[in-house]
């Protein structure tokens, strides 16, 4: 009886999807079977100690899934895309075992990788398509009614308005940590300079920096005035913004600042010819490469130190390559020392301490009780400290936890592509842009269960409430 109670409100559910809605779950289950077919096929190849093979797999599943992704939504910023060709293809990097760091990995690294992958799918297409019906229609109609206000040319202005303070804000935190702290990290000989570089709560303001180009880009596609005025006080503040990840020597934030815009550029122009994206691409792969050299330089590392640090097995490899193998592949085996820590009993699951460590590090608790984040990281090795996007959901609640968490972020993209797709506030494309970051980088950090990243989106909030929106098609008055 009571199992026919559950049951009924399910089968109720289901026969009040329309055709579409169960197609939908058709071609998840079958896109499933697929991953599940060349998932195992690259873990036995690695069991058997077929790197090459297991490398391979891995990469080419990641391939195929994103193009039959893209050829869905014709969108190169499709979240499926994007996990599909970084999740998936930087584990195949990692497969390769290319480094003595690396070790054979555990069989729940191998189910964590997978099942994150499969719950983010069905998350994203199963779980939110359940949740809210097949109804595009109404809900763009819906979110088209309700918070637009402004004349588009007013919705510009205000997002001048945005740029100005956060790039003040920005940099003038920056110096204020530099008066404090008695150095610039450029400036420093200090190998580790840029690591102790920051001021508790000053930090996150100056790191804000990466919100002023993206904001610029929209300024300008929203039709933003352009006197020659104007736009020397645009080039002053997006100067400043990119002047502080230079001046930190931070790799990281470099990264982020360059990416965001992009991603922006892309939510405005989603047909792109394929050619222009990889002349893109390729600009700036070149424009990253000579940074990093310069910061690399910059960061005096002794001679042989990171070829020390990479322990690769192959001496001859060019260490700039060896920088970017490491740079992709470490953080997943620092998961696999993770899972082995916790099987080995050397460490304990931490029941949701991990992800709400930006909550006790935003209200200052961590200070008051610092027991609540006294537990340890396991790495490879020290200086390669850089963690996947599961390491804290693992670290957490185990393999439920990163089903719960794939799912959640999954049904999250969901719904942030809808807003992205209806929203007259041009700011809306900031949390969707931050997004997209976050999975294209999904093999470097625990992301969700940083504080920056929260103190971001919070900032980004702020922002969308001050722009307000336009009606779409509306004529600037």
């Amino acid at each position: 009886m009571r199992l026919q109670k559950l049951w009924n409100p399910v089968w109720e559910r289901y026969s009040r999807l329309k055709a579409q809605d169960i197609n939908t779950y058709k071609r998840l289950v079958g896109i499933t079977v697929l991953f599940l077919l060349l998932y195992v096929a690259a873990w036995v190849s690695a069991g058997n100690g077929w790197q090459i093979a297991a490398g391979g797999s891995l990469g080419l599943t990641g391939f195929l899934l994103a193009v039959l992704f893209y050829w869905e939504s014709r969108w190169i910023l499709d979240s499926r895309v994007l996990l599909s060709l970084f999740w998936l293809g930087g584990e195949g990097v990692a497969a390769l075992q290319l480094s003595r760091l690396q070790t054979p990995w555990t069989t729940q690294t191998w189910i964590a990788f997978g099942l994150f992958y499969l719950t983010f799918l069905w998350g994203r297409q199963g779980v939110a398509q359940w949740c809210l019906g097949h109804r595009s229609e109404e809900r763009t109609k819906a979110g088209q009614t309700n918070l637009f206000t402004s004349s588009r040319q007013k919705v510009a202005e205000r997002v001048y308005h945005c740029i100005v303070v956060v790039a003040v804000l920005s940099f003038l935190c920056f110096w204020t940590e530099v008066v404090i702290m008695g150095y610039i990290p450029l400036f420093s000989k200090d190998t580790h300079a840029y690591n102790y570089f920051h001021v508790t709560g000053l930090h996150y303001v100056t790191f804000s920096c990466m919100l002023v180009h993206p904001l610029t880009l929209i300024y300008l596609m929203e039709g933003g005035a352009r006197g020659k005025k104007r736009i020397v006080f645009l080039i002053l503040w997006n100067v400043m913004a990119l002047s502080i990840p230079l001046l930190c020597i931070s790799k990281f934030q470099f990264i982020l600042t360059i990416l965001l815009p992009i991603m922006v550029y892309l939510l405005y122009h989603r047909q792109i010819p394929w050619k222009r994206i990889l002349a893109g691409a390729a600009a700036v792969f070149v424009l990253a490469t000579m940074v990093f050299l310069f910061m690399t330089a910059r960061r005096n590392y002794e001679a042989g130190y990171l070829n020390g640090i990479f322990q690769m097995k192959n001496q001859t490899m060019p260490l700039s390559l060896q920088y970017v193998y490491i740079y992709i592949a470490n953080n997943y085996d620092n998961f696999n020392c993770l899972t082995q820590a916790l099987a080995e009993g050397s460490a304990s699951y931490l029941h949701g301490l991990k992800e709400l460590f930006p909550v006790f590090a935003l209200t200052g608790l961590k200070f008051v009780f610092p027991g609540l984040v006294s537990y340890p990281t396991f790495f490879t090795i020290e200086e390669l400290n850089t963690l996947t996007i599961l390491y804290d959901a693992y670290y957490d609640f185990g393999l439920i936890g990163v089903a719960l968490f794939g799912t959640v972020l999954g049904a999250a993209c969901n719904g942030l592509e809808f807003l992205t797709r209806t929203s007259g506030n041009p700011v809306g494309k900031l949390f969707y842009g931050q997004m997209t970051m976050y999975l294209l980088l999904s093999f470097f950090s625990t992301w969700f269960s940083n504080p920056t990243t929260w103190f971001w989106f919070g900032v980004t909030w702020l922002l969308l409430l001050y722009v307000g929106g336009y009606v779409p098609g509306q004529k600037n008055r």
